[in-house]
């Protein structure tokens, strides 16, 4: 955790303190995939009181997409639903990955959380990062919508490239 503060002895006030987490970045090897098929597996669920906890309990539907997005949503609100499969990857980089989301969502890689961009809130981005090897890597990203508008987008940047929505090309199951 680096924490900052500006300040200067004589008339001024010192400045509110600023802080951000650092942590280093671990390569995520990439998985054997013998025989991976276009698209991505999605869970949809539906519920009066959505929020995370609903995501692990039983779907009332199971499919394939092939991209992740609220299109397949089967009703206006108060549903959620749980993308998983496999993300193919070019070439061994870091990553920033991108969740926008109205209301909560979360992205994991390999099993390691990526991105949080949980609660009930107005469409709102989170960012994280990741380093990955060339290939294939497992992705879970969970969504709700509690109420009102709805939206999810998910976008990656290799970095030091510019940031695009993730491609169906780029998905399997």
């Amino acid at each position: 955790m680096i924490r900052a503060v500006a300040s200067r002895d004589g008339l001024f006030i010192n400045s509110d303190t600023a802080e951000i987490k650092v942590t280093g970045l671990s390569l995520l090897k990439a998985i054997n995939l013998p025989a991976p098929q276009k698209g991505i597996a999605y869970s949809y669920y539906e519920a009066d009181r959505m929020n995370m906890s609903v995501l692990n309990g039983v779907p009332l539907k199971k499919d394939i997409t092939d991209i992740v997005s609220v299109i397949i949503k089967q009703r206006k609100d108060k549903y959620g639903l749980v993308f998983e499969g496999y993300i193919r990857i070019d070439k061994t980089a870091g990553y920033a990955f991108y969740i926008s989301s109205d209301d909560g969502s979360i992205l994991e890689i390999d099993g390691s959380e990526i991105v949080n961009n949980d609660g009930d809130h107005g469409f709102t981005e989170k960012e994280g990062k990741c380093f990955l090897e060339k290939g294939f890597h497992k992705i879970k990203l969970r969504y709700f919508d509690s109420g009102g508008d709805n939206n999810l987008l998910l976008s990656y940047q290799p970095l030091g490239q510019t940031k695009i929505e993730v491609p169906a090309s780029m998905l399997y199951y």
